[in-house]
């Protein structure tokens, strides 16, 4: 997410780009990975950000290290003592707490690829990333999201609207379905350019947008999606496909199509405990 702001204790004021993942020891995916702050963040570290689009939000920050599963932008998660991150399964009557998840987490077969152009620092297979736990959020969905109670879905984190004992989300709440669209301005496309044969975005801004999210206009193939925030540069985005037309573009984002996402509210969410 672009122009997001945070602050942490012992760390201060600082920018974040909570879209993509960090790899190796808190070295973040840019061209001059920021050793200084990244030594200052621990696992665990709750930070409040801040966002003229997005309003106020807070995060925690975790780690992934499963070796095979890629989780995806606004997976429902949950984190054990070591805030290792994993999807919150479909079951009834977990009781504990959840967030959802503002990083991509690839599988480690993708790790290797994902080293060049931006000098990201590979040291392990392990990814550090954020998970959302207050504020406005993208989630991922079974397709059907219809704004109200959210609850597990059939498919370990993804929500529906579909109601099922036990398996709510609570204080969460589905404000934008899944086939709808919001902008806090009013604008609900974007003005960009693209090159034919290239999968790179060139934005005047990327407000809104988050990784995995679909956009479509002319010269983007169909359920093309957003595959990395972090370019290079301060405006632009790298799509899931390669650009079929050169020229401006107006970009349509979609909550549907290469992933369903919904937005919700949520306000340090927990799975539903024990029903008696």
């Amino acid at each position: 997410m672009a122009g997001r702001n945070a602050f942490a204790a012992g760390v201060g004021t600082f920018p974040v780009d909570i879209w993509d993942a960090w790899y190796g020891k808190y070295s973040a995916g840019q061209a001059v990975p920021p050793t200084a702050l990244g030594n200052n963040l621990t696992l665990g570290m709750q930070i409040t950000t801040f966002d003229d689009y997005w309003g106020q939000g807070e995060f925690i920050l975790c780690q992934f290290q499963t070796a095979s599963t890629a989780l995806v932008t606004g997976t429902l998660v949950k984190w054990d003592q070591n805030y290792i991150v994993s999807a919150v399964p479909a079951t009834a009557n977990l009781g504990y707490p959840v967030g959802f998840l503002s990083s991509n987490f690839p599988s480690d077969s993708t790790l290797g690829v994902l080293t060049a152009p931006w000098n990201q620092i590979q040291t392990t297979n392990q990814l550090y990333g954020w998970v959302q736990i207050a504020g406005l959020a993208p989630a991922l969905n079974n397709g059907t999201a219809a704004t109200g109670k959210a609850f597990i879905s059939a498919t370990a984190g993804q929500i529906t609207s579909t109601a099922a004992a036990g398996q709510e989300v609570l204080s969460t709440e589905i404000v934008i379905a899944t086939g709808g669209t919001w902008s806090r301005y009013g604008n609900t496309t974007f003005v960009g350019n693209t090159i034919n044969g290239r999968s790179e975005l060139f934005l005047t801004e990327k407000n809104a947008l988050f990784f995995g999210l679909t956009l479509a206009g002319t010269g983007i193939p169909s359920n093309t999606t957003i595959s990395d925030m972090q370019t290079g540069r301060n405006n632009s985005v790298l799509m899931s496909a390669a650009a079929t037309a050169s020229g401006a573009v107006t970009v349509t984002p979609a909550y549907t199509g290469g992933a369903n996402y919904c937005i919700v509210r949520c306000e340090r969410p927990s799975m539903q405990g024990q029903i008696t």
